[in-house]
């Protein structure tokens, strides 16, 4: 009916006019229903004529399944199976069609006894008796063997062939049709794949083929579209990127960034030999872990590494609104590279067979000499202090959120070195000795870093002596009216002017307050603990870590 043709589009993903495909295939005012003739008259015929050996020689549905296949009601059968008892019956169609017009989903290997005929399995729901046809006299069947022992099948089979030649098949109309749906969809596909996942190569790693076996099948390819909210012909595109296989590949999905990658990963191995030693010793010279756009350009050039750095490094983001690169990113380059390849080609190690395993003890110190190669040495405190500012983008924005989390204005040892184990160093005891020479069991803002203490002790001194608390301050002369509590660049300029802000200039103590590297506003709570969040307690300003009186008092 319309109402099932209706539901059936939708869950194809078809958006298009449904009443003119009803009338396109014979539907209207005066037919309220379509037959699968109408729609395919090639399967129909596929279908019932081996429908109808079934009747002839079994008469219900369950006798032809256990006397014809051989199976029980709970058992299935593959296509193989279904050839020999085509064989057996003297069917004159293909086996291998036929088993794909009874497959109830593409690429389903077995099939079941409810997928034979849909008509016989509600009688058999409703605990009716089966019967594949109507019930006709031993007369009538005769009749209609001898009409069909009549029929030729050498003129059948050459009307076939003359039709498929001249191109007049519905299934050949039906492919082309679908091979140019398909190919109009593909660029909205890719669109749906870059605004959730930011790009085409970030979609196939994280979503599509996460364990990179290098081919995605239609049911995760389904699930993937599904989750992207893509409205298209998914059949048709499907059809259109895989052909006549059951999975497609990233360059069926993308040929442009495929190409874009296979150049970028080839001069990578031409200069490094792994894409890991490309990261430590071309990308990732600096030792932070992260590389940020400019970085990655500049090493590019250095080493001349592809001709298109920018599109690479958007290709190579794992997700929307990632501003940095780090190690794991780089896997994206090992889309389309075959599974018994891609060990070499991330860390240059062989994967030939005929080694000998490593015993468990060697293998268990092989693990541990790896996780300690990847611990940091720092040896100075200027090389700790680097780190610093690459993870938090300043030192006063690490000393807030690391070195001192409870706000007490001074880092004691442990909190020192939870810091360190976070960022995987292990030099803690030196580097202790280093910052607390005296040995008085903790160092302060000023000791860490005097300028990150001259410019907040400063900044809190004028503030309040605008206003009573910092926060009356704060909104006074920097909060910017679109943003609560917040302020850009320019804004904060003009407060620190307005208010005599002078032992640095203004872009200096933006960049120094800013809680991490590329952030263009600051808040209130990234310079003070903001106590009072309610404002229950108006006019009274609770003590900062690093208010005058308690500097003072410190030193």
């Amino acid at each position: 009916t319309f109402g099932e043709f209706c539901k059936a589009l939708r869950r194809l993903g078809y958006c298009g006019d449904m009443n003119e495909v009803w009338k396109k295939y014979g539907g209207g005012p005066e037919k309220h229903h379509l037959l699968l003739k109408d729609i395919d008259p090639e399967a129909d015929e596929i279908v019932n004529s081996f429908l109808e050996l079934l009747a002839e020689n079994y008469g219900t549905l369950d006798d032809a399944w256990k006397q014809g296949f051989g199976k029980s009601s709970d058992e299935t059968i593959d296509e193989k199976q279904l050839t020999e008892v085509c064989g057996k019956l003297g069917y004159g169609f293909s086996p291998k069609a036929l088993f794909r017009c009874l497959q109830p989903a593409a690429g389903k290997l077995l099939i079941t006894i409810w997928d034979l005929d849909p008509s016989c399995n509600r009688k058999k729901q409703r605990g009716e008796q089966a019967f594949l046809r109507a019930q006709q006299s031993p007369t009538a069947i005769a009749a209609k063997r001898e009409l069909s022992a009549k029929a030729s099948e050498s003129e059948l089979q050459a009307s076939h062939k003359e039709a498929a030649a001249n191109g007049n098949l519905p299934s050949q109309k039906r492919h082309e049709e679908d091979l140019k749906v398909g190919a109009a969809f593909l660029p909205k596909l890719q669109l749906a794949l870059r605004t959730k996942h930011g790009s085409t190569a970030a979609a196939w790693r994280m979503a599509m083929d996460p364990k990179f076996t290098g081919s995605v099948s239609f049911g995760n390819f389904l699930l993937v579209l599904e989750d992207c909210a893509f409205q298209g012909n998914v059949k048709a595109l499907w059809k259109m990127l895989s052909g006549d296989r059951t999975t497609i590949t990233f360059q069926d999905l993308d040929a442009g960034a495929q190409k874009l990658l296979d150049a970028f990963r080839a001069s990578l191995l031409q200069n490094f030999g792994s894409v890991t030693e490309a990261w430590a010793k071309g990308l990732n010279e600096i030792g932070r872990g992260k590389v940020d756009k400019k970085d990655f350009l500049d090493a590019c050039e250095k080493h001349a590494l592809g001709s298109n750095p920018e599109k690479v490094f958007k290709a190579l983001l794992a997700r929307p609104g990632q501003r940095s690169l780090c190690k794991e990113d780089m896997r994206a380059l090992l889309i389309g590279i075959p599974p018994e390849q891609i060990q070499n080609v991330w860390d240059g190690a062989s994967s030939a067979q005929g080694v000998d395993p490593l015993s468990p003890r060697d293998s268990a110190k092989v693990r541990v000499d790896e996780d300690k190669s990847k611990d940091r040495i720092v040896s100075s405190v200027d090389g700790f202090k680097k780190m610093l500012i690459g993870k938090y983008g300043s030192l006063f924005s690490a000393w807030k959120n690391s070195l001192d989390t409870d706000h007490n204005g001074i880092m004691a040892q442990a909190d020192f070195a939870n810091a360190c184990r976070d960022m995987g160093i292990k030099n803690i005891t030196s580097l202790w000795g280093q910052l607390d020479p005296m040995g008085l069991g903790h160092v302060t803002l000023k000791d860490f870093d005097n300028d990150s203490n001259l410019a907040i002790t400063e900044f809190t001194a004028l503030l309040l002596a605008q206003a009573p608390t910092t926060k009356e301050a704060w909104t006074q002369f920097f909060m910017d009216p679109k943003k609560a509590l917040g302020t850009d660049l320019k804004k904060f300029t003009v407060g620190c002017q307005e208010i005599g802000f002078g032992c640095m200039p203004p872009e200096k103590a933006f960049k120094l307050f800013r809680p991490e590297a590329g952030r263009h506003h600051l808040d209130y709570h990234d310079l003070f603990k903001n106590f009072d969040r309610n404002q229950n307690f108006p006019g009274k300003e609770p003590v900062q870590p690093w208010s005058k009186d308690q500097a003072t008092t410190t030193n």
